[in-house]
């Protein structure tokens, strides 16, 4: 049986959680759930029927921090261990797939061998990676002291350049950036977890690179071959997020809404985030039972 892995990262919201476990709960899939260390909810909360599902060890991950990679790094190791799967798919709790499981399953068995993960191929993102960041992390910056470490940040970046500090320069590596969320094969998850030490040496004190280490290990390896789609960065990793170049109009918070729901049932990609605004839950149940979503 080609089974998949479900690796997800979750923090709040144990209704939604509790929804995207149900969506993925078919005997041919593995779940491994990662926990914040600060959040409230208990593995206990949550249980399936037909899924194996796993809880990793809780750490503290911070937003747009090495904490974020590493904590992916867990998730990735423990779903290796579990046994082989066709794929691994990375979500967050704040996930919800467009489509049932025959149909998730059928599409990658018609897709066999492609790595589906984004690129924004806009500008060069190298800046994200060329000098060290302090407070990286801090998390979300927000009031006066969010203000402060911008300043500090940005007063470091300047001394590093007129100092001609560049971490990547010895690297002969392309940077590239996209979607942090993929649906990836095995043999690009063992690249990755072969690289675990030369992505900490290149990443730690930087901050985003969650959107910054997996495509740039894809791109600078055999693996870039089998890329599904580099033009098109959501295409590329089949997910829906409520950015304004994908959607019309701003959501606030960047959650899909009631407004969004014909949108997202005409969508040929398989999953969609986030669905945290008021009346989210009503779009979540109106997918699943137009999808036949368990």
């Amino acid at each position: 049986m080609n089974k998949h892995a479900y690796m997800i990262m979750a923090h709040h919201r144990p209704d939604l959680l509790q929804l995207l476990i149900n969506s993925l709960d078919d005997e041919r899939n593995d779940i491994i759930v990662h926990i914040d260390k600060k959040s409230n909810m208990k593995p206990e909360q949550f249980e399936t029927q037909y899924a194996k599902i796993f809880f990793i060890n809780q750490m503290s991950v911070n937003w747009a921090g090495y904490t974020q990679i590493q904590c992916e790094y867990e998730l990735m190791k423990h779903a290796a261990a579990i046994g082989h799967h066709a794929y691994y798919h990375f979500l967050t709790g704040a996930n919800y797939p467009l489509w049932n499981q025959n149909y998730i399953y059928d599409f990658f068995e018609k897709n066999k061998g492609y790595e589906f993960i984004g690129f924004d191929n806009a500008i060069d993102y190298s800046i994200r990676v060329k000098y060290y960041i302090p407070f990286s992390e801090h998390g979300k910056l927000r009031g006066v002291s969010g203000h402060l470490i911008e300043g500090v940040r940005e007063f470091a970046k300047l001394v590093q350049k007129l100092l001609h500090v560049n971490r990547i320069k010895n690297q002969n590596l392309i940077i590239k950036k996209g979607c942090a969320y993929f649906s990836i094969t095995e043999g690009m998850l063992l690249e990755i977890l072969k690289q675990e030490k030369k992505v900490k040496d290149m990443y730690m004190h930087t901050i985003c690179c969650d959107e910054v280490f997996v495509q740039t290990i894809a791109y600078n390896s055999e693996f870039r071959n089998k890329i599904y789609n580099f033009e098109n960065e959501y295409d590329g990793c089949l997910r829906e997020l409520a950015w304004p170049s994908n959607v019309s109009g701003i959501h606030p918070g960047w959650n899909f809404s009631q407004k969004d729901l014909e949108y997202l049932l005409n969508s040929k990609r398989l999953f969609a985030m986030k669905f945290e605004a008021s009346d989210s839950i009503d779009v979540i149940q109106a997918i699943k039972q137009k999808r036949n979503i368990q």
